[in-house]
């Protein structure tokens, strides 16, 4: 393979929401030039859109997009990447590979790339569009520290990161922050709904939930107390607060939510045993 002496562009093969969200992170704390990214993208639409807003450089092909690039995010949906992954085989050359694709192995990576190749697998999430995500990622032996250093430098633009050192926990990952925030949204749209039945203008409700979980949210992050002692500092004998909870544990709350992140890790296990390198 003809060795490329001025690899200078960070580069992203897709763009869709969460590549967007990595690169307006990048531009937006200024870690990396718009002139210094370079975007393959096959909806021309998406493609015009995203180099007008961004200022951001798009790719013609593949092949141009590897010849200019020292590190590539794949955000390709994970249905699409049986297509992608050989093409790729054929313009690998050595580039920092950043997969935030849900359920594809590094070792389907290897088994495309090579086994030299650099993967980094990162699950982030939907919160990174407005700079609140959350991730972890995995990183193949072959990945360096100062490749993972950066790796994180990206991921820090748009939230946190954070290491996962054993692979197959990336699956649960998938299901508690990953697709955590669907959940959260969930028990929200749940609380709104109970005050607008209750009475309450749904303006007015919303207000006071949204209010309330960012309030609990702030207490446990500086708060030295559990999640569970802060339950208990606000629950007394014969109050409203126990009588709720109370509801809760009789409709087995607990057991339902730890039902939900277990069935979504099982889902992650099964998309990546679809994939078949």
């Amino acid at each position: 393979m003809k060795q490329h002496k001025h690899k200078k562009k960070l580069g992203f093969i897709g763009f869709g929401n969460m590549a967007e969200a990595i690169a307006a992170g990048l531009i937006n704390k200024k870690i990396i030039n718009p002139n210094d990214m370079l975007a393959l993208e096959l909806n021309p639409k998406r493609a015009k859109a995203v180099q007008k807003k961004y200022k951001i450089n798009i790719a013609t092909s593949i092949e141009s997009l590897f010849n200019q690039t020292h590190t590539i995010f794949l955000c390709v949906k994970p249905q699409n990447i049986p297509d992608i992954l050989p093409t790729l085989r054929n313009f690998y050359n050595n580039q920092l590979m950043i997969s935030v694709v849900t359920g594809i192995k590094t070792k389907n990576y290897l088994a495309h790339l090579g086994p030299k190749a650099k993967i980094i697998r990162v699950m982030p999430n939907t919160p990174a569009l407005i700079g609140h995500g959350t991730a972890a990622y995995f990183a193949h032996k072959n990945v360096s520290a100062t490749h993972k250093k950066k790796c994180e430098q990206y991921f820090n633009s748009v939230g946190t990161i954070i290491p996962i050192k054993n692979e197959a926990l990336i699956d649960v990952v998938t299901a508690l922050s990953g697709s955590g925030p669907a959940f959260v949204y969930q028990f929200a749209q749940s609380l709104i709904n109970s005050g607008i039945k209750l009475g309450l203008p749904a303006k007015t409700a919303k207000h006071l939930v949204l209010q309330t979980l960012e309030g609990a949210t702030q207490m446990m992050k500086i708060s030295k107390d559990s999640p569970q002692q802060l339950t208990n500092k606000v629950t007394s004998k014969g109050g409203t607060t126990l009588a709720g909870l109370s509801i809760l544990n009789k409709k087995g709350f607990t057991k339902t939510v730890e039902a939900c992140i277990v069935g979504a890790t099982k889902r992650a296990g099964v998309l990546s045993r679809l994939f078949k390198a």
